[in-house]
């Protein structure tokens, strides 16, 4: 028997069609077999031969901005003992040659001086069956412990009471800003004042109360939103941004000669100027993070803890505390020290 050849010539013509159109020989016959089309509803839970992307996305959170500003002093023990000046008179005297019965009066006074470190943890129970099938399930768990510290050291450094366990911090250290402070006096003094204005204004006063020697302001902690409504996009009635005085140099911005750091740690309406020189990060332990199943039933039950430890305590010397200045109300301060319009 001679085999048919079938050759659909027109894609709009059916199968029937073409057949119909064929001559085929005495006693040819023509077999057709219907089979079942396969196509996505066929195959359930597809997902399971997804391609999968390793790792966790996370979602955002806080970075070690502030903590990274100040040195490092290693700890060894619970207290750390420092001494201050906490008085001195210089007068020294113009003097007569071959003077006699001359009064010196120069004095100071020492005071030896204590700080303790705080703590700061955080931990989490993880099934450890869990942890085994899943292996990214561990390290993301051990990441979000270490980026819950990093947000509460932060936290602390710029909000911390200093009492009870809570951190000494730019809060509890800081003088506030005062326009009429007598050797640098700002109120109503400055010509259509802003929120750069302000802050340099606050960096004088620093600068002046440590006799021009001493303190060298070079930071402004700031809220971002502030930062960005009150000087990043001020404009003038032309639509010219406002003031020179701000600058880029390596993806970092400064007013002046102060670098802007942004957290969002900072309350809104307020800000902090400070000579990060004169601040230190006492070390006792840096962040470690340990798991142990000897907690409780955790090894009966299959569950492992994690935990994360922190020790530190922020210190500025009470000798160097003029260092620090922070504005509690920027509206407020930038009301009293603009210059009336005459």
């Amino acid at each position: 028997m001679k085999e048919a050849e079938v050759v659909a010539k027109d894609a709009s013509k059916t199968l029937a069609d073409t057949l119909e159109e064929k001559k085929f020989g005495v006693g040819s016959t023509l077999d057709l077999e219907t089979k079942a089309v396969l196509n996505y509803s066929n195959l359930t839970d597809n997902n399971v031969f997804a391609q999968v992307e390793g790792g966790v996305t996370y979602l955002p959170y806080v970075a070690p901005k502030v903590v990274n500003l100040f040195r490092r002093i290693p700890m060894s023990t619970e207290t750390y003992a420092y001494t201050d000046q906490t008085a001195a008179t210089r007068a020294a005297i113009m003097a007569a040659l071959c003077g006699t019965g001359e009064t010196f009066t120069s004095s100071e006074t020492l005071e030896a001086k204590l700080i303790n470190y705080v703590k700061v943890k955080d931990s989490l129970d993880i099934c450890l069956d869990y942890a085994s099938d899943y292996s990214f399930v561990e390290d993301s768990a051990r990441f979000l412990l270490q980026t819950s510290v990093v947000d509460k050291i932060e936290d602390q450094l710029i909000n911390g009471s200093g009492t009870s366990n809570e951190m000494f911090s730019l809060e509890s250290y800081s003088a506030e800003f005062d326009d009429t402070f007598a050797a640098l006096p700002l109120t109503d003094s400055i010509d259509s004042a802003n929120m750069a204005d302000l802050a340099l204004g606050m960096a004088a006063q620093i600068e002046v109360s440590g006799l021009l020697n001493t303190y060298m302001p070079n930071v402004v902690l700031v809220n971002k939103g502030d930062f960005f409504k009150q000087i990043e996009s001020a404009k003038d009635a032309n639509g010219n941004y406002l003031d020179p005085r701000i600058t880029k140099v390596g993806g970092s911005t400064y007013i002046g000669n102060l670098l802007v750091v942004a957290s969002p740690k900072v309350a809104v309406n307020s800000m902090y100027v400070f000579d990060s020189t004169k601040g230190s990060i006492l070390d006792r332990q840096q962040t470690t993070l340990a798991m142990s199943t000897e907690n409780g039933t955790n090894f009966v039950d299959g569950f492992g803890t994690l935990l994360t430890v922190s020790k530190l305590q922020f210190l500025v010397r009470d000798a160097e505390a003029g260092a620090f200045m922070k504005c509690s109300n920027i509206a407020t301060a930038i009301s009293n020290i603009l210059k009336p319009v005459v």
